[in-house]
């Protein structure tokens, strides 16, 4: 476990942290869509997910290798325009208390341009950051298994990755797997390939052997600075961490879905993370 603490320090020191001018609070949801056309093949290639994985980590790899500036570039990317109304008017002050965002208001609206982000043009640029940006981390730590998840719906596919954990010959990776019954998520051991399994909800999965990875990748749909993470409201991350709370739990995000901190309560069942990465580098919880 002090090997882990460690390396969650190394992990910092590895990835930049971004720290622009107004990035925190609303103000950097707010700025203005990125303009240019859609890319069709990579909204395409998202919505596969892992299908593609091992073709799209070649070529995540070799577009690192060519063009060390990916993570400048991502940085003056535009964000996609305005989290909603929902964040200026649940926002705004009563009696000189800030309101709580609805969750439920922001995971639709969340979940909306995230998809439409995955057909940005910027979408390539951004996930090559992000890669880059996860993988530090994850060569910071320097786990035995990694469990991650299967992209959907516009959510970043982490086993693009894989190829630049190759200085870890021995590292294993794994799939969630979730029950109705009962409500609860485990990970199975995968070697990779588009599973043949769905869990009781469809998503697919592997059937590989339990494991308990010490490092998880945890989408986000959005996500506070101090660590706290908004997702699909079904719990499964924050029951599993509670279960094995010595597993360190890296939050993948996009920046633009930063929500401000003195509008988003946490409620009693969440967890917080022990790090969040974006395209703009690694956000400490």
């Amino acid at each position: 476990m002090v090997g882990l603490l460690q390396g969650i320090a190394r992990a910092l020191q590895a990835a930049a942290v971004a720290r622009a001018p107004g990035i925190l609070g609303v103000h950097h949801l707010l700025v203005g869509r990125a303009q240019g056309r859609r890319c069709g093949a990579a909204a395409r290639a998202q919505r596969e997910g892992g299908q593609q994985a091992e073709g799209q980590a070649e070529g995540m790899a070799a577009s690192w290798g060519r063009q060390g500036h990916l993570v400048g570039q991502a940085r003056g990317l535009a964000r996609p325009m305005g989290i909603m109304k929902a964040v200026s008017s649940s926002g705004s002050r009563m009696n000189g208390q800030p309101h709580h965002l609805d969750r439920s208001i922001l995971r639709r609206q969340l979940l909306a341009l995230r998809e439409a982000h995955a057909a940005e043009a910027e979408f390539v640029w951004a996930s090559a950051a992000l890669g880059r940006s996860l993988a530090d981390a994850v060569l910071g730590l320097a786990p035995d298994c990694v469990g991650g998840y299967w992209p959907m719906r516009g959510e970043f596919n982490p086993w693009v990755i894989w190829p630049a954990l190759a200085s870890l010959p021995r590292l294993r990776r794994a799939l969630p797997w979730a029950t109705r019954t009962p409500r609860e998520m485990r990970y199975r051991l995968w070697e990779g390939g588009e599973p043949k399994l769905r869990d009781d909800y469809g998503i697919p999965a592997s059937e590989g052997e339990p494991v308990e990875p010490d490092v998880l990748l945890v989408p986000c749909l959005g996500f506070t600075r101090t660590g706290w993470r908004l997702g699909y409201g079904g719990g499964f991350f924050d029951r599993y961490l509670m279960a094995c709370p010595r597993a360190i739990a890296i939050g993948v995000a996009w920046s633009w879905a930063e929500l401000p901190l003195e509008q988003f309560e946490p409620q009693p069942h969440d967890r917080p993370l022990s790090m969040i990465v974006t395209e703009q580098g690694v956000v400490m919880g």
